[in-house]
């Protein structure tokens, strides 16, 4: 039932982009293409066969969801945890922002 999308304020990114701007720092944008596909969820989720994919044998079979999908309410959420998050970001030049626990920026001297 609960809906979760970890976003940036757009305060907090007008305020980051005028302070690199300021800085004079390069930037850079990622974003993660799979990033849903890899979370785990710890709901029961079913869900019925697509059209065009149906079993004709069991027309009517549902399957139940082991992984994260594209759709899922629950799909954010299940991505965004913080512990694994932090695991994957160890290098000490990444600085998580204040107050925009998801966003997390690297600093480098060029």
């Amino acid at each position: 039932d609960e809906v979760f999308a970890p976003v940036a304020r757009i305060e907090a990114i007008r305020l980051f982009l005028a302070y690199a701007l300021f800085m004079g720092f390069t930037m850079y944008q990622m974003d993660v293409k799979s990033d849903f596909l890899y979370g785990t969820i710890d709901e029961e989720v079913y869900v019925m066969q697509p059209p065009g994919f149906q079993d004709p044998e069991y027309p009517a079979k549902v399957y139940k969801v082991e992984k994260s999908m594209y759709g899922l309410h629950q799909a954010p959420r299940a991505w965004y945890e913080p512990k694994k998050i932090s695991d994957a970001l160890q290098d000490p030049s990444w600085v998580e922002a204040m107050h925009e626990e998801l966003h997390q920026f690297k600093i480098q001297k060029v």
